[in-house]
């Protein structure tokens, strides 16, 4: 099940538990350049990352920054729920691109 609602992207993902998503979701972001995580905390029924996302420097955005915070949380014994939001209003492809390397990264 995969939803974007009020800018923030949910899917659930099958199979799995907290710390595999966390784990897939941190190895994501750090294999590219442009996300960067500032804070992060994990246990074995919640996980939290925020951070941000480099960005072409405009008029709007003058430090060329974006504040991303995914939440995985268990859902019940194998099915585990993630929540994605890149900026204050959302943005679906960078959401889509990060849930499609988290699962990639868990062999989905």
């Amino acid at each position: 099940i995969v939803r974007f609602a009020n800018g923030t992207f949910s899917a659930q993902i099958y199979n799995t538990d907290v710390k595999s998503v966390y784990d897939a979701t941190e190895l994501a972001i750090n294999n590219t350049n442009n996300y960067s995580i500032e804070s992060n905390k994990v246990t074995e029924r919640n996980a939290e990352i925020k951070g941000s996302i480099k960005t072409e420097k405009s008029m709007f955005d003058k430090e060329g920054k974006t504040s991303y915070s995914i939440e995985i949380s268990k859902y019940d014994s194998s099915t585990v729920n993630i929540y994605i939001k890149v900026g204050a209003i959302g943005d679906k492809q960078s959401s889509v691109d990060l849930l499609s390397s988290i699962r990639t990264n868990l062999g989905l």
